[in-house]
């Protein structure tokens, strides 16, 4: 797991507006990224995240 699910706020565009959410920290956001807390982001700063999903037979769509 790459968070410490820790309730977050993020904001999530929905056409022409912008939608509130909660996520867990560590949940993954729509570009395929996990959403962080602060502590998190930098303890996982100089992860490769597509690498590691690309190793593990996952795909991304580049696209997106």
């Amino acid at each position: 797991m790459s968070g410490c699910g820790m309730l977050l706020t993020e904001y999530v565009e929905r056409g022409f507006h912008v939608k509130e959410i909660k996520v867990k920290c560590g949940d993954t956001s729509p570009t395929g990224y996990p959403w962080q807390c602060e502590k998190c982001a930098e303890i996982n700063k100089d992860r490769d995240w597509r690498r590691e999903a690309m190793e593990n037979g996952e795909n991304f769509d580049d696209e997106y």
